[in-house]
């Protein structure tokens, strides 16, 4: 994958490497792919793990009354509406997060380029102050905080009715209590990470479709008229009838 969008962005038409951001390229080659390599996988066993061990925690519910499948069903609900909510806002979140790196990297490169005038003008502290990913990430942490209380109260609801079952329950086996009491207390930690590890793995997508994109940008053609061995064979260059353009939906001159 790598390889092909390396071909790809070098063998890119001119055009498109005036349009796009030097930053938002970096960007691709550097956060992209590291999610790519590192994280993917990463995520998706997080999100096997934690949901197993959700649904443990309901089968456990389960085995102690028949009637906890009613209050999971409606705890399920409710987590899946909490959990929406929040994949919407950490998704644009997450975008804005993308987007403001790009400029950081294009003005690193800038910077790099015109470290001597910079110094010499004595304008450090106007580029350091310019760019912050500071916002994006004060928002995706403000959005977790968010949903972490909000699926707290749910698991502290579901391990509460399943305390006052067991409670009100005698015939109950005393082991059988303690093992669905001990999978009840973790049902918070379970609940919470299911959604943050989904919602890991589906921003991970996003920027696995970044990638794709960038893998099937146009290039330049590549075929052409081979040129004869002896070529050139004098020191002249003749142009008939030449029509150019700086783009194709430029005039021609």
């Amino acid at each position: 994958m790598f390889n092909n969008v390396l071909s790809r962005v070098l063998r890119a038409p001119l055009r498109w490497l005036d349009t796009v951001p030097v930053g938002r390229i970096f960007n691709r080659f550097t956060a992209d792919f590291s999610v790519l390599d590192s994280r993917l996988v990463n995520d998706i066993a997080d999100f096997l793990f934690t949901l197993l061990e959700l649904l443990g925690i309901w089968i456990a519910g389960f085995l102690v009354s028949p009637i906890m499948i009613i209050f999971a069903g409606l705890s399920v609900s409710v987590v899946v509406m909490i959990g929406r909510r929040y994949l919407r806002g950490a998704r644009e979140v997450k975008r804005l997060e993308s987007i403001a790196r790009s400029p950081i990297l294009d003005l690193f490169d800038c910077v790099r380029a015109g470290i001597a005038t910079i110094v010499a003008y004595d304008q450090a502290e106007r580029y350091i102050e310019s760019e912050s990913l500071i916002p994006p990430l004060m928002h995706m942490w403000l959005f977790n905080q968010w949903m972490s209380f909000r699926l707290s109260l749910i698991a502290a609801y579901f391990a509460s009715l399943l305390a006052a079952l067991i409670v009100s329950s005698p015939d109950i086996d005393a082991s059988l209590a303690g093992f669905a009491l001990s999978f009840a207390l973790r049902y918070n930690d379970a609940i919470i990470w299911t959604i943050r590890s989904y919602a890991s793995l589906e921003m991970d997508m996003n920027a696995t479709e970044r990638i794709v994109e960038y893998s099937q940008i146009d290039t330049e053609p590549l075929d052409g008229i081979a040129p004869p061995v002896a070529w050139p064979s004098d020191g002249r260059i003749q142009v008939d009838s030449l029509v150019a353009g700086y783009a194709a939906d430029l005039p021609l001159f």
